[in-house]
């Protein structure tokens, strides 16, 4: 897999999990304070989705993935 094909891969991996969730935190809170409108679900849903892409994307290009694999302790074994 080339790497341009593999980041978007990752880019969506990580725009779904944030659905998961930010979906799941939200329809917590919303149970807390009563409020059940599911109308605004779905897109707030493809906010998330957008804003997971959008993070990774930065996080690859701006070399705060290449960092994180240098010094975060997820890459040391």
């Amino acid at each position: 897999m080339n790497k341009n094909l593999s980041v978007m891969v990752e880019a969506l991996s990580v725009g779904i999990l944030t659905i998961v969730v930010g979906i799941l935190l939200h329809l917590l809170i919303m149970n807390l304070y009563g409020n059940h409108d599911l109308n605004n679900l779905l897109i707030y849903g493809l906010h998330l989705l957008v804003i997971g892409i959008l993070v990774h994307l930065l996080c690859e290009y701006t070399g705060i993935n290449k960092w994180y694999c240098n010094n975060g302790s997820a890459c040391k074994a």
